[in-house]
């Protein structure tokens, strides 16, 4: 008998022996952590466990749905830790590998495909809040704190706008030394924050009709999903794109290089162009050279001031630069907008 409880007892510690090095996790590097299956810190501790059940009773609080904790998510959030950690050594939404500028839509798939980019199996876009403290290690009902005091933070944690009409269906965790970080999951629609958006209400040739002879604007890229037109004078003190489908353009943005005089005026030529433009997709906007000549007057004054004007359910933004820069941006008044969460 004892011969067999030995021999048993062998058994189960090979067992245990071989589960360990199964499910063994590798020390990554900050190359690696992109590309390995397993990194130590993806699995979920205690207090990362803790952390999750603050947030799920705090949602629960406030009428909200049970979300649930998301493996593939707190991987995720274990990598960003990695990556901060090892690479970039700053709070930022950045990669290492995909930097991220809140002033440009492009790069916002660094933070919303992040869950697909770094090979998680989780279907959907993925929605981040970053905490940090000074002391040596995150306390869990700490951090919940700090994030419940921000209206960004608490936002996301609840669903409020901007994200009311993104349901979390999975949540993600992960502490690292001074670090905490959640990310939130959502596969309603495939949505991405990107992609809400109307468009302008216009074609893209009502937009440039006749511009043609003094803006030459022709496809640069195009998709299934759309396409961006760009055209420059010749000059090259104005350039314009144009993002969308040709039927359908879901934002204009135009850099214009120049230097206004004391009235503020623009050069003819690219007055008639931007005017054009405006008429082209606000046609009934009377007020539209009025406007532009009192916005430029502005930025004449203030080379940083900014002038913006809802018109027929659209935004017209125009802000200038420290230098002899000015953009004039339009896009849907609808279109949910970037915020930066850390």
């Amino acid at each position: 008998m004892l011969r067999a409880l030995r021999f048993i007892s062998a058994i189960v510690v090979c067992v245990v022996v071989f589960e360990a090095a199964a499910f063994s996790q590798a020390s990554c590097n900050g190359k690696s952590l992109f590309t390995e299956a397993r990194c130590a810190g993806d699995a979920v501790n205690s207090d990362e466990k803790a952390l999750f059940e603050l947030v799920s009773r705090y949602r629960a609080a406030n009428g909200l749905p049970q979300a649930r904790l998301s493996d593939q998510l707190s991987i995720l959030a274990n990598r960003r830790m990695l990556d901060l950690k090892l690479n970039l050594k700053v709070l930022t939404h950045s990669w290492s590998n995909c930097p991220y500028d809140i002033r440009d839509e492009r790069t916002w798939p660094c933070v919303m495909d992040a869950p697909k980019r770094l090979n998680t199996t989780y279907v959907g876009s993925g929605y981040e809040t970053l905490y940090r403290t000074t002391a040596n290690a995150v306390q869990p009902a700490a951090a919940l704190e700090t994030w419940r005091k921000s209206t960004l933070h608490n936002s996301i944690i609840l669903n409020l706008p901007p994200f009311k009409d993104y349901p979390w269906d999975e949540i993600g965790v992960a502490i690292e030394g001074q670090f905490a970080a959640l990310w939130f999951g959502t596969k309603a629609g495939a949505r991405s924050m990107g992609n809400e958006e109307e468009g302008l209400g216009v074609g893209f040739d009502r937009a440039v009709s006749g511009l043609a002879k003094v803006l030459p604007v022709g496809s640069n890229s195009s998709s299934i999903a759309g396409g961006k037109w760009q055209g420059t004078t010749a000059d090259r003190s104005l350039k314009m794109e144009i993002f969308g489908v040709p039927n359908e353009i879901s934002e204009v943005n135009i850099r214009l290089s120049i230097k206004l005089g004391p009235d503020g005026k623009l050069s003819p030529a690219n007055r008639k162009i931007i005017l054009t433009l405006l008429g082209n997709i606000f046609p009934t906007w009377s007020e539209r050279d009025a406007w532009l000549d009192r916005t430029l007057s502005a930025i004449s004054a203030d080379r940083k001031a900014s002038r913006t004007q809802i018109v027929e359910k659209n935004v017209l933004e125009v802000t200038g630069t420290a230098g002899d820069t000015v953009n004039v941006s339009i896009r849907p008044a609808r279109k949910i907008v970037a915020v930066e969460v850390f």
